[in-house]
Formats: structure tokens, sequence, C-alpha cells
């Protein structure tokens, strides 16, 4: 018997490394039957068998739902699956990791405060690695880089001071570093994984193209949409620079050297340990240069090792944990 799961998190909103979470829930639990939404409504929550937080890093935030339906949905059999742990917590997710049947987090940041919380916790990386089988790789273009930033370190008119501050002081670095990338050969590229009509990171990518010395309209990428579209670009590169989580998991999946600049803990570092990390805030040309040529030099040595049957164990976990209720 089937059961009906309501999985929060950010969804429909047209950015391709949490859309793929769609796909990791459908491979990692096929018996079961998903709706997938980014706010709790009434209709959703009494319709549903169980509800499914996650993936993503989104523990700093409140659930989107009003505040009569809280004390209903801490009435449902509640699992967190595939969340970021290295963010503050909002109240509203303590109450609920506190009731929580499974939790399943990314990384071992925070393991200890959440499992002071709730012994049912346990580390899994990232659920996206779980499609790793169904990529289809690309040969590889000489001398390519693919881009992909991120819209969200691009402030607004009533943004702190530091963050304009930190945004141009980037983009002068950044645009350098690419004009040297030109001139010694290397062909460019920029993807957006977010895009929609509140922003999209080629709003970025345009900022960043026009303080460059060698500007190109031929830089900005289409958006493929779906895993073996978005890999097969991807593999296609002989190098990727990302500020996206998700451009770390589909680098390492497809085997690609990358080099991530980091505004976020998320994004500091992998356990697989395939790339070159960056802070967003301290780099200059002459670092990011340093740091792309030992990317190049030594990722290309290194191989994604994913534990095959942890997906498995975790299918096994959540779907006693629900079939015990």
């Amino acid at each position: 018997m089937s059961k009906d799961i309501l999985v929060y998190g950010w969804y429909w909103q047209n950015n391709a490394g949490d859309d793929l979470f769609i796909d990791a829930f459908k491979k990692i639990f096929p018996q079961l039957n998903f709706i997938f939404t980014d706010q709790i409504a009434p209709q959703l929550l009494q319709s549903c068998d169980a509800i499914f937080i996650g993936g993503g890093s989104f523990l700093d935030n409140p659930i989107k739902m009003t505040e009569d339906l809280f004390s209903e949905m801490k009435k449902k059999p509640v699992f967190y699956i595939g969340v970021g742990s290295e963010t503050n917590i909002h109240p509203m997710h303590l109450e609920l990791l506190k009731l929580a049947k499974v939790i399943a987090i990314r990384s071992s940041i925070n393991y200890k405060l959440i499992h002071s919380i709730n012994e049912n916790v346990i580390i899994v990386p990232d659920i996206v690695y779980s499609l790793i089988d169904e990529i289809e790789p690309a040969p590889i273009q000489p001398n390519s880089i693919l881009i992909i930033p991120n819209i969200t370190v691009v402030p607004k008119q009533n943004d702190p001071h530091w963050k304009h501050s930190a945004w141009e002081f980037f983009k002068s670095e950044f645009s350098q570093f690419l004009d040297v990338l030109v001139q010694d050969g290397h062909y460019l590229s920029f993807l957006s994984f977010y895009n929609n009509e509140l922003g999209s990171d080629s709003w970025a990518a345009i900022e960043l193209i026009n303080r460059m010395e060698k500007r190109s309209s031929k830089y900005l990428l289409s958006s493929p949409t779906g895993l073996k579209n978005l890999t097969k670009l991807i593999s296609s590169y002989e190098m990727v620079i990302t500020q996206r989580f998700h451009g770390i998991v589909l680098s390492e999946m497809c085997g690609a050297p990358y080099l991530s600049i980091y505004h976020h803990d998320k994004l500091k570092n992998s356990d697989k340990n395939l790339g070159e990390f960056i802070s967003f805030y301290t780099l200059n040309k002459n670092v990011l240069l340093d740091k792309f040529k030992n990317s190049l030099s030594l990722n290309s040595k290194k191989t994604l090792s994913i534990e095959r049957d942890i997906f498995e164990r975790l299918n096994t976990l959540v779907m006693n944990a629900l079939f015990s209720e």
C-alpha cells in the first residue's frame, strides 16, 4: 500500500538545482506518491499521509503557512530529507525537528546540535547524487570554461553598504580574471540556474560581462532543463566555476573540475574533495588564477566516489518509519 507524501521546499521557482530534488525523491522512494509545494495549504495538508521537508538549505526560514495550520502539521508524520544543516534553525523547524521520524542532513555541519534535538538523524549526501546513473556525458570542448553565477550576491538598493562594496570589489577582480582567461585562449560561457520574474542569475552574469574589456553576448547561454540536458552541457566543459551549490554537485557527477566561489557555508567545501574553494569576500584576480590552475591540474585526476547503497538504506529507514504508523 502506497502513501501520499507532501514535500515542502523551494519548488516551482525555476531553480535548476532545487527542481532536481523532484527527480531524486521519485528515484529514491518509488513506492510513494509525491506532491511538491513551496507553501503548506489546508487542502494539501489534509490530503497527505506524511510530510517530507527538503531538500535544500532553508532551516533558517519559517515554513510558508498560516499559524493555525502549524498545529495541524505537527500531528502528521514529519521527515527531514536532504536538508542543509549549515544555517541557523528557525523556531518552527526546531519544533518539527523534535518530532521528526527521520532527519537526513547532507553534511556533518551542526550534526551534534541536531542530534541533541533528535537522535533520529543521519548524514546522507545531497540526494541529487542518487541520479548519477542517469547522466549523459558529452565530449569535452578544449579550453572551455562554464561559469554559474548567483543573483543572491547582487545587492538591492536598500541592502547594507558592505554588500554593495563586496559586489563591486568582486566584479572588478572577477572581470579582470575573466579577461586573462580569454587572453589565454579560453572560451567562456555563463549558465543561469535560477530564472523567474523576480530574479535571474543571468542578471549577475550581465554585470560581470559589462565590466570586462573582452565583452561578448555569446558568453550567455540559454538554460537547459532536466538532468540529462544539464549534465550533457556541464560535462562538455573543461572547467566549471560555480557560485551555486548544485553547480558543485553536478560538476562532481559529471567528473568536471570545478572552482567554487562561496558566499554561503554550503558552498565552502564538499566531502567528496573534488574541487577548489575560494571566498567571495576575500578573493582577488591573482588568487583566482592560482586556484583555477590548481583545479585544472588536480581535479582532472579525481573521480567521484558514491556509496551506491546509501540511498537504498535511506529508503529502508524512511519506509520502516512510515509504515510503522
